[in-house]
């Protein structure tokens, strides 16, 4: 409970206004326990407490004038013209809500301002009482430059600053070895361009950049500028050489990022080789799942507009046509999104911001050399030819690196003649004809020559990786053990041309590029071969666990080596292709890389020649990549697959087979993939999901058999039985789609909880929506609109972000109907126009039509409702069924009850079949035949369908339920009181509300 002390007149201005205090009665301690001191303006007594040591802030009262020296001694300090009660409340508040910071954030950890302590990994570090308020009296003016003056009146104490005192200097340079990484570059503690300090704590944000690896030198003033550049624009791309240090730069940039950025994502493109690899490359950095996609540009735009203001880093861009079209698109798309790009040329596109990287300066180069040799235990000397030697290397950082490796064994001058030598060679041979290259070739051609004939071949069997290896495939490439293969490693690690990365190595791209272009062809082929054998094993041993229990460490392997696995692709052919082809196919998958997909599959399928088992695998995966998007390819795909499978493997013979049925449900064609399931049931081993699906179309179209929703069960329980995990959430969707239909809610939850079960096991990503979108359902089936759309609202940004077409377009359906039977018709008629948009078969649009119509009868604009049933008709003119002409029937019969045209609405709904009807359309039609059958008084009508409602009603759950019995009872007792005491709550469903309605007149 903080304390507010009165002093004086002030007292009696508190009291007025009704705010707790305490009266001052002189004493110390008092003072040193108050939160706010409020008082009349005594600029004498409040600089006397600030020498004696006292920080407590104030509200001035009363006189709301004040000198800024006489504001000096407090500080937050809120001076009040008139002591209104209000006009004190809100000053009180300010200084309250104002108050020091509590801790400070720096790199090396956590200030304790109370405690006095820094908190690092290496323990603690004590401050001094002085140098806790300094850090405090910053803190409270974060980012703000404090001049020595006001810190030496605010801090020390000084009724005036003193003339040449040096004491906030020296405290300042105390203070800095205590809590800076390297007190000679401050972090934190900045000096202002003025005669003053600031302090920058560390800021909160999402990244994928670590701390630096070892000190970065120089170039304050190139950083200085790159942060202008994004300061001006939202494109900004680092132009320079090979080895110029672009990489290295642009990691510097991103860890000092401007505040505003919330999210930084580093994303190297070297592995990309067009806009689907850069898509890759960037969902990879940033954590995103895009799933299957057409467009995984204008996806991946839609996801960065969502998020927080970000800055993309993309590294090593010279190769990629596309990249400026692609950033463009996002830049776009994203007016939070800022983009750094290095590059060897400019990318050319509008508003492009250039900044050159040029070779270090003089000073800079020395210090990176000496550093570097000093910390690999190298002895640089002699120290005068130093300089020189940098020149001979351009000052460029990785020949410098380079370069210093070298010096545990030759000395300065030695380095200095070798690279002459090579300097004349180059010259009469150059390696690359690219002057762009001729620098970092100059460094990385001693290098190489340094190196013995094994070293040599050790690292252009190494080139053959991307992105990265381990130990043990390094020796499988090689051809040697692992302990051998450590020992190279380690040899090249120490000369810098391999890097460690964690429990992996890598590469860099120069080092690579020069070796492929330098290293025996021989060595290379073979170390091809032996690199694609590897893979090719790794992609067939982890493709068929994408699907199982160990789903997700199989993802995990496939993710980081995603890179090796396309460049293992490039070099093979036959059975190997396939292997890979696959691999990437179910990696892609969970990526969204959907171009990728298809032309991986489709070139490895062409390539394949005599093996039928891997022509059948390739198939299958076609047909499940065009399995929404284009039914008709992918039942070529699944029938071509099935052809092979069916003497060898009749189980996924006949899984093609549902897949095939599935193709035909979602193109509207019911009957026939009943045709197709009937066929895959007479197999020798039908599929558990396809007899889900047929169960499931039972219920829609046909005769379900007993207790459908136990079957479904047990065929899921067998799926996830037999470890095929994917599968068996295929499974259980359809049997919640089969208990929602039913209405039977408690096998609902039951079906979504199992869903859920098995989405955490698999990596599934864009069946999320779907999860959310029964349980949605379910609180929809229970009445519980309101909560049911706010449900259904996140499933449509899941699904509009793991781009799953087929969720959302289920989505905007059952959402819209949600709304409709919620009453919120301006939520739903935007969610069917979109769904509309997106859809052109005639089966489903008919339905749209109808939830539009009905929108309109319960809004009581009787002519739009027609208009929806002449575009419902038009649809049935292209494809009906009977699930079609019921939900016509029903759309006219409102229309005409609602019209007063009772007996046209009663003959329209006895003339539609009841065949395979639902419980919720089932209570529908007898719900609004009773109602009518009473406002016609037709005696027989009204028996009939009352007895039937009841007798729906009495058999389970569905959609209305509640409503429909409120409105039975209703009609037996002729009270309509209880009725539209019901009606005046939210819980009410279309269909029940517009029979009501037309009973109640």
């Amino acid at each position: 409970m903080s304390t507010v002390l009165a002093i004086g007149a002030a007292s009696d201005a508190l009291t007025a206004a009704g705010i707790a205090h305490e009266r001052w009665d002189g004493a110390g301690d008092a003072l040193a326990r108050a939160d706010v001191v409020v008082l009349p303006p005594d600029w004498e007594r409040l600089r006397a407490w600030r020498v004696a040591g006292h920080t407590t802030p104030a509200v001035v009262a009363m006189d709301g004038t004040a000198k800024p020296d006489e504001r000096a001694p407090f500080e937050p300090l809120y001076l009040v013209d008139v002591p209104e009660p209000e006009a004190l409340r809100t000053a009180i508040e300010a200084v309250r809500t104002s108050r020091r910071a509590g801790t400070v954030p720096l790199t090396l950890g956590t200030i304790d301002l109370a405690a006095r302590v820094l908190a690092t990994a290496d323990g603690e570090v004590r401050l001094s009482r002085l140098e806790t308020d300094l850090l405090a009296y910053l803190a409270a003016r974060e980012g703000r430059d404090v001049s020595r003056e006001e810190l030496l009146t605010q801090v020390w104490g000084h009724a005036r600053a003193a003339a040449g005192t040096r004491a906030v200097d020296m405290a300042m340079t105390r203070l800095r070895k205590k809590i800076e990484r390297d007190p000679t570059a401050p972090e934190h503690l900045l000096t202002s361009r003025g005669d003053g300090y600031r302090l920058q704590p560390a800021t909160a944000r999402r990244t994928n950049v670590g701390p630096a690896p070892n000190r970065f030198f120089g170039r304050a003033d190139l950083l200085a500028r790159i942060a202008d550049a994004l300061d001006g624009g939202r494109l900004v791309t680092l132009l320079g050489a090979p080895g110029a240090g672009k990489t290295r730069l642009a990691r510097e940039l991103a860890r000092a990022a401007p505040e505003r950025f919330v999210e930084v994502w580093f994303c190297d493109l070297v592995p990309a080789r067009d806009a689907a690899g850069v898509c890759l490359a960037v969902s990879a950095a940033a954590g995103v799942e895009l799933q299957d996609t057409d467009d995984a540009v204008a996806r991946l735009g839609l996801v960065l507009a969502a998020r927080p203001p970000t800055l993309l880093v993309l590294d090593n861009g010279e190769h990629l046509d596309a990249l400026g079209a692609v950033v463009t698109a996002w830049l776009d798309a994203a007016p939070g999104l800022a983009a750094l790009v290095t590059s060897q040329r400019r990318i050319e596109v509008v508003n492009e911001a250039l900044v050159p990287v040029d070779p270090l300066g003089p000073h800079e180069a020395r210090a990176l050399f000496l550093e570097r040799a000093h910390a690999i235990g190298g002895v640089p000397a002699p120290l005068d030819r130093i300089d020189p030697l940098l020149e001979r290397l351009d000052r460029l950082p990785l020949a410098i690196e380079l370069a210093a490796a070298r010096t545990r064994s030759l000395r300065v001058d030695q380095l200095e003649a070798y690279l002459d030598r090579r300097l004349e060679w180059l010259r009469r041979a150059p390696y690359d004809p690219d002057p762009r290259h001729e620098s970092l070739w100059r460094a990385l051609a001693w290098s190489w020559e340094a190196l013995d004939d094994g070293l040599r071949g050790a690292l252009t069997s190494l080139a053959v990786f991307r992105g990265g290896f381990d130990g043990e495939t390094a020796a499988r490439v090689l051809g040697r053990d692992l302990v051998d293969v450590s020992m190279v490693l380690e040899d090249l690690q120490d000369r810098s041309l391999v890097q460690r990365d964690g429990t992996r190595f890598r590469l860099l791209e120069s080092v690579r590029l020069f070796v492929e272009a330098h290293g025996p062809t021989d060595v290379r082929r073979r170390a091809e071969a032996a690199h694609v054998a590897c893979f090719a094993e790794l992609a067939r041993e982890r493709y068929p666990r994408l699907g199982g229990a160990d789903a997700l460490d199989a993802l995990a392997k496939l993710s980081e080596e995603a890179g090796n696995l396309a460049a293992a692709l490039s070099h093979a052919d036959g059975a190997a292709a396939a292997d890979l082809a696959l691999g990437l196919d179910g990696l892609y998958r969970f990526r969204g890389a959907r171009e990728e997909r298809e032309r991986t599959l489709a070139s490895a399928r062409q390539a394949l020649r005599d093996d039928p088992e891997r022509q059948a695998e390739l198939d299958y995966a076609l047909g499940m990549l065009e399995l929404r998007s284009r039914p008709d390819r992918a039942r070529e795909c699944f029938h071509a697959a099935e052809a092979h499978w069916r003497g060898s493997d009749p189980l996924r013979a006949s899984l093609c087979q549902t897949h095939i049925a599935y193709t035909l449900v979602i193109q509207g064609r019911p009957e026939e993939a009943l045709a197709v399931l009937d066929e895959m049931r007479r197999s020798p081993a039908p599929h558990p999901l396809g007899e889900n699906l047929w169960i499931y179309q039972q219920i829609l179209h046909g005769t379900p058999p007993e207790d459908p929703l136990a079957a479904m069960n047990a065929k899921v329980e067998t799926l996830v039985a037999r470890g095929e995990l994917a599968l068996a959430a295929s499974g259980v969707t359809l049997a919640a789609q089969a208990s929602q239909n039913l209405g039977l809610t408690k096998w609902t939850k039951r079906f979504a909880d199992r869903l859920e079960w098995l989405l955490e096991r698999v990596p599934e990503k864009r069946m999320l929506p779907v999860l959310t979108m029964i349980r949605a359902t379910d609180l929809a089936q229970r009445s519980l609109h309101q909560e049911a759309v706010r449900t259904f609202e996140r499933g449509l940004d899941d699904a509009r972000l793991h781009a799953n077409a087929n969720a959302l377009d289920t989505i905007l359906q059952r959402y819209a109907i949600t709304a409709i039977h919620a009453g919120r018709h301006a939520v739903a008629e935007p969610l069917l126009r979109e769904y509309l948009d997106r859809v052109s078969d005639p089966f489903r649009r008919a339905f749209v039509f109808g939830a539009l119509g009905s929108s309109a009868v319960d809004q009581g604009t009787l002519g739009e409702a027609r208009r929806s049933l002449a575009e419902l008709d038009a649809c049935l003119a292209q494809r009906t069924s009977a699930t079609l002409e019921r939900a016509r029937a029903q759309l006219a019969a409102q229309i005409e009850a609602a019209a007063g045209e009772w007996r046209r609405a009663a003959d329209v709904l006895q003339s539609a079949t009841s065949d395979g009807i639902s419980t919720g359309q089932h209570a529908n039609r007898a719900g609004l035949s009773a109602v009518l059958g009473d406002r016609l008084g037709d005696g027989p009508l009204f028996r009939a369908a009352l007895a039937d409602l009841e007798h729906v009603l009495d058999g389970g759950e569905a959609p209305g339920f509640d409503n429909w019995r409120v409105l039975a009872e209703a009609l037996r007792s002729r009270e309509d009181g209880p009725l539209r005491a019901s009606m005046a709550t939210d819980s009410w469903h279309t269909g029940p509300r517009i029979a009501a309605r037309v009973w109640l007149g």
